[in-house]
């Protein structure tokens, strides 16, 4: 069984304290045996940005606002 994702909603960040505090909680999951999912950082897609995140979204058990 693999490891469950959770979606975790990022926007680009615009400086490095931003990244710091982002990078601190993907590895904050991971410890805690969760894969961190973001649009734009793990995910990838052509389609439009909210059809993109809905799609991740609907792959994941749970969210982070």
């Amino acid at each position: 069984m693999s490891a469950p994702k959770v979606f975790l909603s990022v926007g680009r960040t615009s400086n490095e304290r931003q990244e710091t505090l982002v990078q601190t909680i993907e590895k904050f999951l991971q410890a805690n045996d969760l894969v961190p999912q973001t649009v734009g950082r793990t995910y990838f897609s052509s389609k439009q940005p909210l059809v993109a995140i809905a799609e991740l979204m609907h792959e994941c058990a749970g969210s982070i606002w």
